[in-house]
């Protein structure tokens, strides 16, 4: 999507108040693409707008933007009600290195859209942060081989992070799991942690662990 030609950000600024929703998306999405400093407040409001498709191209366009005063705004357009939204947000998120959105990003992990949950994943894999390690090992120990194989790959980020040893005590070893061990490790030695306590209260959704020094393979 282009900007109209001979368009100041002036005007796509105004064009965002207009009444027909669908010049709504074409300026917000201009506005990304210009990436001008003023379109930030507008934008910004225009993720409360009532077309779906105007909040999901202003997210579009705070991630493009880059300016952080965007983070909190895109936090709550996370709980939007349309999943496209928030596929959008967290996208938007990851770009601008919002570590302070990780507990949010954790809470989508069982996001009913797989989409999102897909997205809050690669974010989490890109944001590498201690405060995902539970939330992505729940999502591991849950059994979904899709998901299983992405909360795989962003362990991985978190460094010297035990999946092999989760595996054995469940006694149900995941080929598709243990893909995505090799898929973060293929460039370095795969690096185990054994843990000396695992406990899994599953239908809590819990589990506490302590990791000792490491042994490398």
């Amino acid at each position: 999507m282009r900007p109209w030609p001979n368009r100041s950000v002036e005007e796509y600024i105004d064009l965002i108040k207009s009444p027909e929703s669908a010049i709504r998306v074409q300026a917000v999405a201009a506005l990304g693409i210009l990436r001008a400093a003023e379109a930030l407040e507008p934008l910004i409001h225009a993720l409360l707008d009532p077309d779906k498709t105007v909040r999901l191209r202003a997210g579009q366009a705070l991630g493009t933007l880059g300016r952080k005063e965007a983070i909190t705004p895109l936090i709550k357009a996370l709980s939007d009600e349309a999943w496209e939204v928030r596929s959008t947000a967290v996208g938007s998120l990851e770009k601008l290195e919002a570590y302070e959105a990780v507990p949010y990003l954790c809470h989508l992990l069982k996001d009913p859209e797989g989409d999102v949950s897909y997205n809050a994943t690669q974010a989490l894999k890109h944001l590498p942060d201690p405060r995902a390690l539970e939330p992505l090992l729940e999502v591991l120990l849950e059994g979904d081989k899709s998901r299983s194989f992405m909360a795989a790959i962003a362990l991985g980020s978190l460094g010297e992070v035990v999946l092999a040893p989760v595996l054995e005590a469940l006694h149900q070893p995941n080929p598709i799991v243990r893909q995505g061990l090799c898929a973060w490790n293929r460039k370095r030695p795969l690096t185990l942690v054994k843990f000396e306590s695992l406990h899994l209260n599953l239908s809590k959704g819990a589990s506490q662990w302590s990791i000792p020094k490491s042994k490398r393979l």
